[in-house]
């Protein structure tokens, strides 16, 4: 993905948002004005959440392997990566950041916060996605098409039915564990 507007829009978001999480972690008093009432089970939600986004975020960064760049940088010799989450969905990086995010807003529940949520998951959907998108179609050509076809942008892509185009491992997990259930002496 190339050109100063995805990295403008991502970067111009990005700065004031984490300088302002990082002043509501250190200085929560400054910015208490900006709290808002949520439910007490709804911020637990929340930051149970963000504590599992560092083991996805492993899984994420794992799957690309050497196919990690710097923002918006293409890597020689890149390859199309469909393994671990990108098996189910184009953009787990991006989906695991709305959960982030999200989670973040819930948590602390601080309208600065949700408002900065907000824009990032539109800056992302609207900017940052369709830009990397188009970097992905003239590389990978025919293979992107096939691949996009197969996967949902930032979640599973469901055929008729309510059922994945693709199975998710939690179902091939229960198929495994009820075949050796019956199988068990």
């Amino acid at each position: 993905m190339h050109g100063p507007i995805p990295a403008l829009a991502t970067w111009g978001w990005a700065v004031p948002f984490y300088a302002v999480t990082l002043v509501i972690l250190l200085r929560p008093s400054w910015l208490a004005w900006a709290e808002f009432d949520l439910p007490g089970w709804v911020r637990r939600c929340g930051a149970l959440a963000l504590t599992l986004t560092p083991i996805f975020l492993y899984w994420i960064l794992r799957a690309l392997g050497d196919n990690l760049a710097d923002a918006f940088a293409a890597v020689a010799g890149q390859k199309l990566v469909t393994r671990g989450p990108y098996r189910y969905i184009r953009h787990p990086l991006y989906a695991l950041e709305f959960v982030f995010l999200l989670s973040l807003a819930a948590a602390t529940a601080n309208w600065i916060i949700l408002a900065f949520a907000s824009s990032g998951i539109i800056v992302i959907s609207l900017v940052v996605i369709p830009h990397e998108e188009e970097y992905l179609r003239a590389r990978f050509r025919n293979a992107y098409e096939t691949y996009r076809q197969r996967t949902g942008r930032l979640t599973p892509k469901m055929r008729s039915k309510g059922k994945p185009a693709y199975p998710l491992p939690v179902r091939a997990l229960t198929t495994t564990a009820a075949r050796s259930r019956r199988h068990a002496p």
